[in-house]
């Protein structure tokens, strides 16, 4: 299922991770006429029982005892720890129909784009046509990605990023605010653009890159 605008049946959204992300795809659920949130599960706060004025469900690994019609939303993106959240999420063995897919009502998603299971569009985003977003992607508020972009599984891109033209982001990538990748690049799998960086030539898979015009500083953590 597929949660955007104009969606009439009212569907239960679950967020995993209660921390800033999580709050972000809170509010988007909460916008959407057609969804209802629930709350979150999250392993730090579930003692607390709640986050942001809003109901922690439990831990990360209890999402079996959820009702079967609840819906989930991966929150779990930051740049020190792409590969280890992509290993927790991918361990927890939700199945590929559980997952809600949450375009934000103030995003524009050209109807010509693909758009996987688990994938988050935040508000102010513009996605043109051709862009592939895999399963599980993460774009954040007033990113661009302009015509045949290809973000592959778990890739994400924090707010403000901008993708021109035929960029290819390999799986578990990230791209930090404000960061701006020239067309026809490829970025590495699991590796890290900077904030503000300018990238100009392609990221090998791994590596963590800063500046204008950008250059590798060091092997990316997580």
């Amino acid at each position: 299922m597929t949660a955007t605008p104009g969606t009439l049946k009212l569907q239960t959204i679950v967020v995993l991770g209660a921390s800033g992300n999580g709050m972000l795809m809170a509010e988007s659920v909460e916008r959407l006429p057609g969804a209802r949130l629930a709350g979150f599960l999250d392993d730090a706060y579930a003692a607390v029982g709640s986050r942001f004025d809003l109901p922690v469900l439990g831990r990360l690994q209890d999402w079996p005892a959820l009702p079967e019609d609840v819906l989930f939303l991966n929150s779990l993106y930051t740049a020190k720890k792409m590969r280890g959240y992509h290993e927790t999420v991918h361990s927890l063995g939700i199945p590929a129909e559980r997952w809600a897919t949450v375009v934000d009502p103030h995003a524009v998603l050209s109807p010509r784009a693909q758009v996987g299971r688990g994938v988050y569009v935040g508000p102010g985003v513009i996605v043109q046509p051709q862009v592939v977003l895999e399963d599980h992607v993460c774009v954040l508020g007033n990113s661009y990605m302009a015509h045949d972009c290809h973000l592959e599984r778990y890739a994400c891109c924090a707010n403000s990023v901008s993708l021109t033209g035929n960029v290819h982001i390999q799986a578990g990538a990230f791209l930090g605010a404000n960061a701006c990748v020239r067309g026809r690049l490829q970025i590495g799998a699991f590796s890290t653009v900077g904030m503000g960086a300018v990238v100009l030539t392609d990221i090998p898979p791994g590596e963590m890159w800063v500046g204008n015009p950008a250059r590798r500083l060091r092997t990316a953590e997580g």
